[in-house]
């Protein structure tokens, strides 16, 4: 359910980013969809923290086996090119800020 919250509101959800991060983890897909949906909405309000979740969230859906993961794969790189093509963000490591 957070994960329409951060549809709608994605500002309500972001502070919980470790938290969807750590859910990726899971031994319940519907928890990791939820994540990775959860993740995918608050983009443009964390990209940083979410950059550095990156490869996690591409090897659980990559090596998953869900359908629906591998469908969350594609929306986490649309949603990238939008940021990156819209805003001109570049996320860099901690060291190079």
């Amino acid at each position: 359910m957070l994960y329409e919250i951060g549809a709608a509101k994605p500002d309500l959800i972001a502070k919980y980013c470790r938290e969807f991060g750590q859910l990726l983890e899971s031994r319940h897909p519907r928890l990791v969809w939820g994540a990775m949906m959860a993740l995918d909405t608050i983009t443009t309000i964390e990209p940083r923290k979410i950059y550095g979740m990156l490869s996690k969230i591409l090897e659980v859906a990559d090596t998953s086996g869900s359908v629906i993961a591998r469908i969350m794969r594609s929306e986490f790189w649309l949603s990238w090119r939008r940021l990156i093509v819209t805003n001109g963000i570049a996320c860099r490591s901690s060291s190079s800020k």
